[in-house]
C-alpha cells in the first residue's frame, strides 16, 4: 500500500464499514471527519457505482416489494461502457449493503453509442429503502445477460420489443417464455424499429401489423395489463379509438378504426369509457386493473388514475366478471378479430400480470420509465482494485460477539490492528493488547459485550506511524437468537462443503442458494425442524443436478419471518 495520505484515503473509501478520514493521523484522531462506505461485492469486481432512487419519485408511503426497475445508462455512464465486458456479462446490481446481488436482466447494450436498457428487481423499495450499486469490470465472470428471475411468477408476459421485429416473434422476457408472434400476413420488417418508451419498440403500420400472444392463459379472474403506445391515428376524425376489448378467451387492445370515440373504452355486454388527460400522437403508458373479486375496473394514463366518463351496460350487470385468459391476447392486434381496426404508431413494454397492481405501483413505474435519467442521482465511480480491507462485521451470539474482517492481500507497510469499542473512534476503548498482523481473514471474539447495541472499530497501524480508522461494525443490541447462520466449512471448496445453522425455537426452515447475481440455484432444507444445531451438505450441484460453475454464491436461511444470508465460493 503506498504511504502516500490521499492514496491510503482514496482505496479506504470503498469498503464496508471504513470510515474515511480527510487527513491521516495517528493516537486516537480526535475531531477527524469521518465517512461510511458500504461492503464490496468482491475482490473480482473492479468498479462500482452507488445510484439511489429519488424519493419524490416513489408513489406514497408504503414499501413495494419485488418491484422492477428500468436503470437506462448513456453518456452521462460512460465510464462504465468502457470498462464493463463487451457483452455486459459481468454487470451486477446489488442491495444498500453492496453485497446482496440483484435480479437483473440487460435487454440491450450498445457499448459504441454509450446505450443500455437494464432491469433489475428491488426487494423493497421505499422513501427509506432506495439505494443500490451498480459493479462492473470483471474480466473473469460470465453472467447470463438475461434471463426470467426479474419478474415475478404472476408476470404471464413482459414484452421489451428489444427483437428485430423482421423475425415476427416478440420474446417474453418473463419467467414462462410466452413469446408472441406476428399475426398473420403482418409483414414485420427489420426497418419497423423505432425509439420506445424503455428502449426500442415496434412501429405499426395500421394495414398489416398486429401481434398474437397466444401462449399467455391464467385461471386467476384478476389481472393487470399495462403498456406504452403511441397512437398516431388517435387524432383523425372517424379513423381512430384506441379500444380495449375482452370476452371471454379474448382479450385484444388496438385503435379501432370504425368509431366516433376516441378515448379509451371497455366493452363486454355493453362499454365502459375513460377519457386520458392528453389526447396527442406521443408514447403515454396504459394501465388496466381488473379485479374478479371485487368486480371492479380501474383505468390509469400516465400513472394517474382516470374517472369512468360513460359507463353503458346491461341492468343489474355486473362491472367485471373476471374473464380467464385462454391464450387470445392481443397486442396491438384487430379489436373484432378482422384487419379493419388496426392501430398506427408505437408499441413498448408490454405486460400482462395476474394481480391488481395499486395506485402507488402504477404511478412509480411511470416515473421510472417516463424519465428515467431524473428518477435516479449517480454517485462517483469507486475503484475496488487496491482496496485494504475488504469487509468488517459484528454478529452477536450466545454470550459473546464474534467481529471477523479480511483484507485483499497483507502488505508490508502494515503492522497491525487493534479492536475498540465504543461510540466513536476517538472515545472508544481498545480491547486488544497486541497488534493483530500477517493474515488476510481475521475472527477475533469480545466475551463480555453489553447488551444494548454496540460499536466496533478497527485501527489500523502503518510503519509510518500513521492509522487509519475502520468502522463501526455494528452489534444488535442482545435478544434472543432466532437464527445462526455458521460460516460453510470448507470455504472455498471444490466438490462438497457443510453448512452450519442453529434455531433458538422450532419451525418451519428454508435454506437456499442463490448465485452472484441472484438467481436461484438450489434449495437444501425445507422442513419443519427443532430447535438447536443442525447441518446440511451442499455437493455443488443445482436443483436440476447439474453442477454449478466457479464463482460466488449466497446462502440463504429463512424461518420465523427472519433471514440471515452468508457469501460462499466454489472453486472447481
Amino acid at each position: 500500500m503506498p504511504s502516500s495520505t490521499s492514496r491510503r484515503l482514496r482505496l479506504a473509501f470503498a469498503v464496508l464499514g471504513v470510515l474515511v478520514l480527510d487527513r491521516a493521523w495517528a493516537g486516537n484522531g480526535e475531531n477527524a471527519e469521518l465517512e461510511v462506505a458500504a461492503a464490496w461485492l468482491d475482490p473480482s469486481w473492479e468498479y462500482r457505482m452507488k445510484f439511489t432512487v429519488v424519493g419524490a419519485k416513489i408513489a406514497g408511503t408504503s414499501t413495494l416489494t419485488d418491484f422492477p426497475l428500468l436503470l437506462h445508462l448513456d453518456d452521462e455512464r460512460a465510464s462504465v461502457f468502457d470498462k464493463a465486458k463487451p457483452d455486459a456479462s459481468d454487470i451486477v446490481i446489488t442491495s444498500a449493503d453492496g453485497t446482496t446481488p440483484l435480479s437483473r436482466q440487460v435487454v440491450s447494450w450498445n457499448r459504441d453509442v454509450h446505450d443500455a436498457e437494464i432491469w433489475f428487481r428491488a426487494d423493497a423499495l421505499s422513501k427509506t429503502s432506495r439505494e443500490f450499486y451498480l459493479y462492473y469490470g470483471n474480466a473473469d465472470t460470465s453472467l447470463a445477460v438475461h434471463d426470467g428471475s426479474v419478474w415475478s411468477p404472476e408476470y404471464l408476459g413482459v414484452y421489451h420489443f428489444a427483437e428485430d421485429p423482421g423475425a415476427g416473434v416478440l420474446r417474453d422476457y418473463g419467467p414462462h417464455a410466452n413469446d408472441a408472434r406476428a399475426g398473420t400476413n403482418a409483414a414485420f420488417t427489420s426497418a419497423d424499429t423505432i425509439a420506445g418508451a424503455a428502449g426500442q419498440g415496434w412501429r405499426f403500420n395500421g394495414t398489416t401489423h398486429w401481434i398474437d400472444g397466444d401462449a399467455v392463459q391464467s385461471s386467476d379472474s384478476s389481472h393487470t395489463i399495462s403498456a406504452w403506445f403511441a397512437c398516431w391515428n388517435q387524432l383523425r376524425p372517424d379513423d381512430a379509438d384506441f379500444a380495449f376489448s375482452v370476452e371471454e378467451g379474448f382479450w385484444h387492445l388496438s385503435a379501432k378504426r370504425n368509431s366516433q370515440q376516441r378515448r379509451p373504452d371497455f366493452a363486454q355486454g355493453g362499454f365502459f369509457t375513460w377519457h386520458p388527460a392528453t389526447l396527442d400522437t406521443l408514447l403515454h403508458q396504459f394501465v388496466w386493473a381488473m379485479d374478479g373479486v371485487a368486480d371492479t375496473i380501474r383505468f390509469y394514463f400516465d400513472g394517474v388514475e382516470a374517472d369512468i366518463l360513460l359507463r353503458a351496460a346491461p341492468p343489474n350487470s355486473r362491472v367485471y366478471r373476471g374473464l380467464r385468459l385462454k391464450g387470445e391476447i392481443g397486442i396491438a392486434s384487430p379489436l373484432f378479430g378482422n384487419h379493419f381496426d388496426l392501430m398506427e404508431g408505437i408499441v413498448d413494454e408490454f405486460r400482462i400480470q395476474t394481480g391488481v397492481r395499486r395506485p402507488n405501483w402504477v404511478a412509480t413505474e411511470y416515473n421510472n420509465i417516463s424519465d428515467p435519467a431524473s428518477f435516479y442521482v449517480f454517485g462517483t465511480e469507486d475503484n475496488g482494485t487496491p482496496v485494504h480491507l475488504l469487509s468488517f462485521t459484528a454478529s452477536r451470539e450466545p454470550q459473546r460477539a464474534v467481529l471477523q474482517w479480511s483484507v485483499r492481500e497483507w502488505t508490508a507497510d502494515v503492522r497491525g490492528f487493534h479492536v475498540h469499542r465504543g461510540d466513536d473512534a476517538a472515545s472508544s476503548q481498545r480491547l486488544t493488547t497486541a497488534l493483530l498482523a500477517g493474515e488476510r481473514d481475521y475472527v477475533w471474539v469480545d466475551d463480555e459485550p453489553p447488551a444494548g447495541p454496540t460499536r466496533y472499530w478497527l485501527q489500523e497501524w502503518l510503519h509510518d506511524g500513521t492509522a487509519i480508522w475502520h468502522g463501526p461494525a455494528l452489534l444488535v443490541e442482545a435478544r434472543p437468537l432466532t437464527l445462526f447462520l455458521g460460516a460453510n466449512t470448507p470455504n472455498p471448496f471444490g466438490t462438497r462443503t457443510q453448512i452450519g445453522f442453529q434455531l433458538d425455537s422450532p419451525g418451519a426452515v428454508r435454506l437456499d442458494v442463490y448465485d452472484a447475481a441472484g438467481r436461484f440455484v438450489a434449495r437444501l432444507v425445507s422442513a419443519t425442524l427443532p430447535a438447536g444445531a443442525h447441518s446440511i451438505d451442499w455437493d455443488g450441484r443445482d436443483d436440476s443436478g447439474v453442477r454449478a460453475p466457479s464463482g460466488v454464491y449466497f446462502t440463504r436461511l429463512q424461518s420465523g419471518g427472519a433471514v440471515v444470508t452468508r457469501k460462499l465460493l466454489l472453486n472447481r
